[in-house]
């Protein structure tokens, strides 16, 4: 049996991907910091196996491994390229980064929120590695955060200043699958490239300081895959993206009380 060591419960993906995962007889290992503050369909799982601990502590995250088999992302995915170095029963990362050519371009310009820094680093940091297989997954923004704006629409207020260039948007449930194909894979197939996975549209416009640096990266640079990037996300996922705009009708249903259509993944 595969086993899968997800570093993180809390991440929106993660009700989405787990079962996924575990309809294709794949064992889960789930660090976390607080089993209670995980999802009924993660914690529930016989296959699943939680351990309460701190990722970014090295120390305990090597014991971890030899015993099982935003700028924490940085030092996270640090100590953990570093202990897959030194323990060879690891061999395939999949890590989750954010849309963009960072490896090949090698260009900072326009990002200077943190938590977008610390994928350009990463990102090139991976392309390095050496000693186990690696494939990068790119999400654009997550259709899911606009839920958390319903108070604020019902005011008529709309903070995201998504500028003229505009932003590609994905589907939670199209990044889950996503990974999901890739960590199925082993490295076989997809080792050693990066899937920027979003909406070949791009939404525009007609406080916290990093959110806001990230909104004027989007409003100065855009963000989203190009149009290769994009055919490349429809051969990993086997089909087109999720559509944005079904994404809001769904959510306008969900809103008023109308019962919510089934999805297929």
């Amino acid at each position: 049996m595969q086993t899968v060591f997800l570093t993180s419960g809390s991440r929106n993906i993660v009700p989405t991907l787990v079962p996924l995962l575990l309809s294709t007889n794949i064992r889960i290992i789930l660090p976390t910091t607080s089993a209670a503050r995980l999802s009924p369909t993660v914690a529930s799982s016989p296959n699943v196996t939680i351990v309460e601990g701190y990722v970014q502590d090295p120390q305990w995250l090597h014991h971890l491994y030899r015993c099982l088999i935003g700028t924490d992302d940085l030092f996270t995915t640090m100590t953990l390229v570093s202990s897959m170095q030194r323990v060879s029963s690891l061999k395939h990362l999949v890590y989750l980064s954010a849309c963009g050519d960072f490896i090949d371009l090698g260009l900072l310009e326009g990002w200077t929120c943190a938590h977008g820094l610390v994928n350009v680093i990463l990102d090139k940091m991976l392309a390095a590695s050496k000693g186990f297989k690696w494939t990068i997954i790119g999400p654009s923004l997550f259709s899911v955060l606009r839920k958390r704006l319903q108070s604020l629409l019902a005011r008529g207020l709309y903070p995201e200043p998504l500028g003229a260039k505009g932003v590609s948007r994905v589907a939670v449930a199209d990044v889950a699958e996503a990974v999901a194909r890739v960590v199925q894979d082993q490295g076989e197939k997809w080792h050693g490239r990066k899937f920027n996975i979003g909406s070949l549209k791009r939404y525009n416009d007609h406080d916290a300081r990093d959110n806001r640096l990230m909104y004027e990266t989007f409003r100065d640079v855009g963000f989203g895959p190009t149009k290769q990037q994009y055919d490349e996300q429809v051969e990993l996922l086997g089909r087109e993206p999720r559509r944005y705009e079904d994404y809001v009708t769904e959510t306008a249903k969900e809103w008023r009380g109308e019962p919510e259509a089934a999805t297929t993944l």
